[in-house]
């Protein structure tokens, strides 16, 4: 599984579809592809760390881009810590047997050449402070991401 972009998140405008509908899409895809999974291939357990951790890092990563109002320098000890966390999470999804599809979401998270986290902070590193329409639009984008991840480990089977 090289390739899992079929589960990025949706790319439509705001506009034209809202936040609720396309969390409601993305729950419904997801609960289509494990069934799908389910005939074929085995996907991991539910897991209350990966859940909690996904959790936990979507509440501080929202809370540290609202902080890009600021001067990067001043919080760039924050962002490390955060990013190295976020980091910790999708090492431990992708060690997990049959989790390629959590490992595969922590992987857009990171990624820094999406419209990710990692290239928000590197967005707010170079420019060092960013409008607040920006952040907001971005949080909703990242928020989207880690309820995508949350979403999948807790649809898994619970053992």
């Amino acid at each position: 599984m090289q390739s899992l972009s079929f589960l990025r998140p949706l790319r439509m405008s705001h506009r034209n579809f809202s936040y609720s509908m396309r969390i409601f899409v993305i729950l419904i895809l997801f609960q289509l592809f494990q069934m799908l999974l389910s005939g074929c291939a085995s996907i991991a357990p539910f897991s209350q760390r990966a859940y909690e951790q996904a959790v936990d890092l979507k509440v501080d990563a929202l809370h540290t881009m609202e902080l890009a109002r600021d001067s990067f320098v001043t919080h760039q000890a924050e962002v490390s810590e955060l990013k190295l966390k976020v980091e910790k999470a999708y090492e431990y999804a992708k060690g997990r047997p049959d989790n390629e599809l959590s490992s595969a979401q922590w992987k857009i998270v990171i990624d820094t050449n999406e419209a990710s986290l990692f290239t928000f902070f590197k967005r707010w590193e170079n420019k060092k402070i960013l409008a607040p329409v920006y952040i907001e639009e971005k949080k909703s984008q990242i928020a989207e991401h880690f309820d995508l991840i949350i979403g999948l480990e807790s649809g898994k089977e619970k053992k």
